[in-house]
């Protein structure tokens, strides 16, 4: 989880410097070529509210990341601690069919999908953070 976070601070940062050289590098070659600055000078007000947003963003990114993960496991834990209640309660009661965390179905199934869904959007977010910056340097 914190390698995921590093990955995407460092992917930000690689943005906002890939968007620090394509606003210099517009800014000189427009100083060269042009007497008028009006069009360039809209794209590159895009450009640094762009680059200003992007540390909010990541830092939201980071924020919510966290936020999942907590909430996560906390529902593992409260699950896990209410499906052992069940196993007492039914030992008690006398009953034949004792809940077991380990072989039933519906729990090992969202305990499984809890874990993946975990592990896999932390992977789609770097996967998609990857192609937005790889695509960003290679049209610079």
């Amino acid at each position: 989880m914190e390698q995921s976070i590093n990955n995407l601070e460092s992917l930000f940062q690689k943005a906002e410097d890939d968007l620090n050289f394509i606003s210099h590098k517009l800014s000189s070659e427009y100083a060269q070529k042009y007497d008028s600055n009006e069009n360039l000078q809209q794209l590159m007000s895009r450009i640094r509210k762009a680059q200003e947003e992007i540390v909010p963003l990541r830092n939201d990114i980071v924020t919510l990341t966290s936020i999942k993960h907590e909430f996560l496991t906390m529902a593992k834990s409260i699950l896990l601690s209410n499906a052992h209640t069940i196993s007492q309660i039914q030992q008690k009661s006398g009953a034949t069919d004792i809940f077991n965390p380990e072989t039933n179905k519906q729990y090992t199934t969202y305990i499984h999908m809890c874990n993946t869904w975990e592990n896999s959007s932390s992977e789609l977010v770097d996967s998609r953070l990857n192609n937005l910056v790889s695509s960003s340097s290679s049209s610079s």
